[in-house]
């Protein structure tokens, strides 16, 4: 428990730590925007991306301001969470197996890259990977939970990115 308790404080501090210390990309700079312009009077939003981003975003956009660490907020949140997930395989996996497979998503560069990005490819990597345990879950143990949990999955992943329809279809 504690060496998951480790992963999960390590993810965080690589996805956190200088947030705002690169000014967002163009793609980063066109969600941000429809997030921004949808709190604008007399504005029309247009979700330009990832819906499930938008719908986060704009939430966390009211208490914490508008700045490019809070546009790439959401996305490390899910990023942090992600190294959770091997957990619930435990009993597949093996204790051993399951803290490797956390760790290696914690210093995936592939996976802090894309937690670090402002946009919709974070929540859907994290969709896939629940949606594929939940429904292992499910499947072994019939256990209602585990398909409500299922199905938010899936709604988070059809509404987050391209990426999530690969994880789908695998």
């Amino acid at each position: 428990q504690v060496l998951y308790g480790l992963a999960v404080l390590l993810a965080a501090v690589i996805r956190l730590s200088g947030l705002d210390n690169i000014p967002l990309s163009p793609a980063e700079a066109a969600e941000a925007l429809s997030v921004y312009e949808y709190w604008q009077p007399g504005a029309t939003a247009v979700v330009s991306g990832s819906p499930a981003y938008f719908s986060l975003t704009s939430l966390l956009t009211q208490v914490l301001g508008f700045s490019d660490g809070v546009m790439r907020l959401v996305p490390a949140l899910f990023g942090i969470a992600l190294p959770v997930l091997p957990w619930f395989l435990r009993h597949r996996l093996g204790s051993v197996g399951a803290l490797v497979a956390s760790f290696l998503l914690v210093i995936s560069p592939v996976h802090s890259l894309l937690a670090r990005t402002a946009g919709g490819q974070s929540i859907a990597l994290f969709s896939g990977l629940l949606l594929f345990i939940a429904w292992l879950r499910y499947q072994e143990s019939d256990n209602g939970r585990w398909f409500i949990a299922a199905v938010i999955a899936l709604a988070f992943g059809l509404s987050s990115s391209p990426i999530f329809y690969s994880s789908l279809l695998s």
